[in-house]
């Protein structure tokens, strides 16, 4: 087993760190967890690996991701708090400290103040960086929850679902949101989440070359009129599409129309363009009533920015309906 999954993000990531540290941080968990299994049967280590991993999408400092390999050493294996500071410092002591004091939050299936609970988690991690490495440690634990006995893994889906997902939006950390949700929903609703799964399967199969043809014409349009942009489509998760189907007393996916979102991605230097982009789109197609929202000049709370709204003729032939489109910057894309 080594780190090399690591170290290469981090020199694609182009971060300024300190790999000999890196790498001592790695083995020195390794050791610690020697002869530590998961539920899974794979060596323990690989978890605080992904854990590591994952948390450099947060363009994290140095000691975030030692914390992140350490993270779980003072909670399961004979080293102590004050061994890891020997070692790696103060800081990435408490960032250890901090992560093992979250790991005692707990929700029940009865809990009638969630809201306090979340509130408490957060304010137990006075530091950023700790709910970073907690939400990483929380989604690659569901992604193995299969392994888990099924009444555990009840009570750990709903806990994440009550506890984890929420903290995720508020932080505008929607990859994490997304995927934290249909894992949960896995769980929660087995039968739902499997008609919707094969129902989203066989949507995107049939429809796949018409979604790839109002993104090109899109592209080809605002390049045409002189923008420099991205334009990329995406399926809207599982559970978002559950929420959507449920709204609208619907139970089939292909009777909605946002099942998926186009996005168009400005250069940052063009950000002064951005309206100019919505209006220009507008002119060509033909934008629903009260389907605007200006989440650029009124972010939301999570400090989330980007212009959406929904048009009609973009699509060809019988699969001319309603296409949402979301216009932003490179850096609000990845707030």
């Amino acid at each position: 087993m080594s780190c090399d999954k690591l170290i290469k993000k981090i020199e694609k990531l182009e971060l300024d760190f300190n790999i000999a540290r890196i790498k001592t941080a790695f083995e020195y968990a390794a050791a610690a967890h020697e002869g530590q299994k998961r539920f899974s049967g794979e060596p323990y280590i690989i978890h605080p690996l992904e854990v590591a991993v994952r948390v450099l999408d947060f363009h994290p400092d140095e000691d975030t991701v030692v914390a992140a390999l350490l993270h779980d050493v003072s909670e399961d294996t004979d080293k102590t708090l004050d061994d890891i500071e020997l070692v790696f410092g103060p800081g990435v002591r408490s960032l250890v400290r901090g992560t093992e004091k979250l790991s005692h939050v707990r929700s029940r299936v009865d809990e009638p103040e969630i809201e306090n609970l979340r509130k408490m988690f957060v304010s137990m991690a006075s530091d950023l960086r700790v709910i970073y490495i907690k939400l990483c440690d929380r989604w690659h634990n569901m992604e193995t929850l299969k392994y888990v006995k099924p009444e555990k893994q009840l009570r750990i889906a709903k806990e994440t679902m009550d506890i984890y997902v929420p903290i995720a939006s508020r932080m505008g950390i929607y990859k994490i949101k997304a995927s934290l949700e249909d894992l949960c929903f896995q769980f929660l609703n087995q039968d739902l989440y499997r008609v919707l799964h094969e129902q989203l399967e066989s949507y995107t199969k049939q429809n796949v070359n018409f979604i790839n043809k109002e993104k090109e014409t899109l592209k080809k349009y605002l390049q045409k009129i002189g923008y420099k942009c991205q334009v990329s489509a995406r399926i809207k998760n599982i559970y978002s599409i559950y929420k959507k189907l449920k709204k609208k007393g619907k139970t089939v996916v292909s009777d909605i129309y946002d099942v998926y979102a186009i996005r168009v991605i400005l250069p940052d230097e063009q950000e002064a363009k951005i309206y100019q982009v919505l209006g220009d789109i507008h002119r060509k197609w033909t934008p629903l009533a009260n389907k605007f929202k200006d989440y650029v000049a009124v972010p939301k709370p999570n400090g989330y920015q980007s212009l959406h709204t929904t048009v009609v003729g973009l699509g060809y032939g019988e699969f001319n309906r309603p296409v949402e489109i979301k216009i932003r910057t490179e850096s609000m894309h990845v707030q």
